[in-house]
């Protein structure tokens, strides 16, 4: 049971917090001096809605500079807060969302907390990893929009040690296939500040836990991290120079200007052993020239993506057929969406017939280039309605292609 690794807390606390909560409502996490691996081996029956039902009751310290609590009523002597989110989703119902608090004397402080739960979300989830029909967890981490970025603490991410080579068998036509089942957190980061380490731990780690990671209005610093070389020994002890590449599929980036000018300057993308496979870009600002730069250069040069997802401000025709151009040749892109990042009316954002004719020519020509792409959008109110019929069944000719491939790459197996 949860209870048999907390114990009460509630008379080390500094009386005037104490007054604050219950006397059998503030637990500490005894741990003593077991880390999380051997603290979660001793518990194996411990699941995340155990400790979230104690933990809406009252507080539960990790250590005494951190604590978790189910209400935004935090110990007062904590002066940083930062807010986790848990979205469990499953194919039979909604999704259930559970809330908590975090708080610590700093952001530094919060660390043991923020790694603890997500260490029990990934316990708890592996644990019926086989028998529910459970997706990607999502997390959420959020501080109070301020100017500048408040810190975040330390995250670990890399996955239990009892289940890092664990795999599992699943049916695909009739043959058997394993696979690694460690990236199962979808990550999304909101008004927060990250450093070179964060960045290390989400996009360099061996055993990542994260399949895709979203940044929303944060401040990031430490893009560069794929151009250094991590230094490992093989067996006979000579020093071997490896590159680590991202270990995340999936990459949102919603941000100003000098955010995005420090993502394509990081030139994470342009890494030829990242994993990033599905790019989404929500751009907030009137992109100038350097901008239109950095994002025809991060698209050509990163040749592996899937999906590309693209939300801007406003796009002059120039931009919209070098995005277009650049796309020419891209060996996997199946799919991509250019959209408005503000939901304007139609008539605000609508061109004259001649500018519309143009951006759908530069569609077709994409099309007729790249047979790979099977699924295009773009605003409905610049789109020529005449050209329409043709980009429809260069899609459909793409499609077909597509699947006579994997059609004969399963029979030649």
């Amino acid at each position: 049971m949860i209870k048999d690794i907390l114990k009460g807390y509630h008379s080390n606390l500094p009386e005037f917090v104490q007054d604050i909560f219950d006397e059998d409502k503030v637990w500490i996490l005894n741990s003593g001096d077991r880390s999380f691996d051997d603290l979660f081996a001793d518990c194996r029956s411990l699941t995340f809605e155990d400790f979230y039902s104690i933990v809406t009751e009252g507080v539960v310290f990790v250590t005494p500079d951190t604590a978790i609590s189910g209400s935004s009523d935090t110990p007062s002597h904590h002066q940083y807060t930062i807010d986790m989110t848990f979205i469990f989703s499953t194919t039979t119902c909604n999704d259930i969302k559970r809330i908590l608090h975090i708080s610590g004397v700093d952001a530094k402080s919060t660390s043991p907390s923020l790694n603890f739960l997500l260490r029990l979300v990934l316990e708890s989830h592996s644990k019926d990893e086989f028998t529910s029909k459970s997706s990607n967890v999502g997390v959420i981490l959020k501080c109070f929009p301020m100017t500048p970025r408040q810190q975040l603490g330390s995250l670990d991410l890399s996955p239990p040690k009892g289940r890092t080579n664990l795999k599992r068998k699943v049916s695909s036509l009739g043959q058997s296939a394993c696979y690694e089942t460690e990236s199962r957190i979808d990550l999304e980061f909101r008004f927060l500040a990250l450093n070179k380490a964060h960045c290390e731990s989400i996009f360099c780690g061996n055993s990542s836990v994260v399949s895709c990671v979203k940044f929303s209005q944060c401040e990031i610093d430490g893009w560069k991290i794929h151009n250094e070389k991590v230094k490992e020994k093989d067996p006979n002890g000579t020093i071997l120079s490896t590159d680590r590449g991202a270990m995340p599929k999936k990459l949102l980036l919603s941000c100003t200007q000098s955010e995005f000018r420090k993502f394509a300057e990081g030139k994470l993308l342009m890494f030829n052993k990242t994993t990033i496979r599905e790019l989404h870009l929500v751009l907030h600002f009137m992109m100038e020239d350097l901008d239109v730069h950095h994002l025809i250069s991060t698209l050509e040069t990163n040749q592996s993506l899937e999906h590309l997802s693209i939300e801007y401000l406003e796009m002059d025709d120039e931009v919209w057929a070098g995005v277009c151009k650049v796309l020419h040749n891209h060996p996997k892109l199946s799919c991509l969406q250019l959209a408005y990042t503000e939901k304007f009316a139609d008539n605000y954002r609508r061109l004259d017939s001649e500018r519309r004719r143009t951006r759908t020519k530069d569609v077709l020509e994409l099309l007729k280039k790249n047979r790979n792409l099977q699924k295009i959008q773009w605003p409905k109110f610049q789109q020529d309605e005449t050209l329409i019929a043709d980009v429809e069944r260069l899609l459909i000719e793409n499609k077909k292609r597509a699947a006579e491939s994997t059609c004969y790459l399963e029979i030649t197996r």
